[in-house]
């Protein structure tokens, strides 16, 4: 019984280990997309200033 315990609680956190990297990395993914956009409109807005 503990055996099985044990097995599940690992697969529980490998599980979590899992999705958590996953998930860093969609927020590292979003984040630069974030970053490219405002970059992006940050141009913009200089090209008009310097017009």
């Amino acid at each position: 019984m503990d055996l099985l315990a044990l097995l599940i609680l690992l697969a529980v956190i490998v599980v979590f280990g899992v999705r958590n990297r996953d998930l860093k990395k969609q927020q590292k993914d979003l984040e630069d997309q974030l970053d490219d956009l405002y970059s992006g409109d940050a141009k913009k807005d200089n090209s008009v200033i310097q017009e």
